[in-house]
């Protein structure tokens, strides 16, 4: 059993390693040697995250922290707009679909302490990841939103939450079923923690949509979880 200073010794490894190895080498350069370069750096962020060997307060200080979200519109070191560099990739696709998996591994781990300001620097760019020309990309992307849908909660402004659940609501429509059900599972998501906005959003193109059973689904989560927060409010 590891003690606590031991504990504490391997969280301030850990968290060096994320802002003295990993961080710097995900910077963007040009040529295929940086990007192979940041591919295994983002490679080793995510395997450190599945290993949850950086703590939420290590992840919240590159976020949050000094060119953390903040950084994210002057294109600084922090760790959001260096992850939104890689989802926006080139290179790669493997290397947006690394930085899909990271995002959501972020969000699972330290979403409910994010800031607004965060959120909106992340959620745009997994939004954009819908429409990659890798289906795979897509159906991670919508992993990482079901993510971010759980961590922002109940309290999560209407207005924001129904441009997400707008923004991939059309998914649901989509040629590839794998890409359908990863839009759905997000919509479900979105269904359980903000029922009347999902409802009325995805109430709006129902009709429209070849595939509306994806959607009754939707609906139907909706109703669940209003009439289960009614029951709980009693008469």
């Amino acid at each position: 059993m590891k003690t606590a200073a031991r504990a504490a010794e391997d969280g301030a490894a850990h968290g060096a390693l994320l802002s003295e190895v990993l961080l710097p080498s995900l910077v963007w350069s040009a040529g295929k040697t940086s990007a192979s370069v940041r591919y295994a750096a983002v490679t080793a962020l995510a395997t450190a995250l599945s290993r949850r060997l950086l703590a939420p307060q290590h992840l919240l200080e590159a976020v949050e922290g000094a060119g953390g979200a903040g950084a994210a519109a002057g294109g600084g070191g922090g760790l959001l707009p260096l992850l939104n560099s890689v989802l926006d990739e080139d290179w790669y696709a493997d290397m947006r679909l690394a930085g899909c998996y990271v995002a959501q591994k972020l969000l699972e781990s330290a979403g409910p302490l994010l800031s607004d300001a965060s959120r909106r620097a992340l959620y745009p760019e997994l939004h954009k990841r819908l429409d990659d020309a890798h289906n795979a990309v897509r159906c991670a992307a919508c992993r990482a939103l079901a993510a971010f849908v759980v961590a922002a909660g109940p309290a999560y402004c209407d207005t924001n939450s129904g441009y997400l659940v707008a923004g991939v609501a059309i998914h649901m429509d989509d040629g590839d079923p794998a890409v359908q059900e990863a839009a759905c599972a997000v919509l479900l998501a979105a269904a359980a923690t903000k029922p009347a906005v999902t409802a009325a959003e995805v109430a709006k193109v129902r009709d429209r949509f070849r595939s509306k059973h994806y959607c009754d689904r939707v609906l139907a989560a909706a109703r669940a979880a209003q009439e289960a927060a009614q029951a709980a409010d009693g008469p």
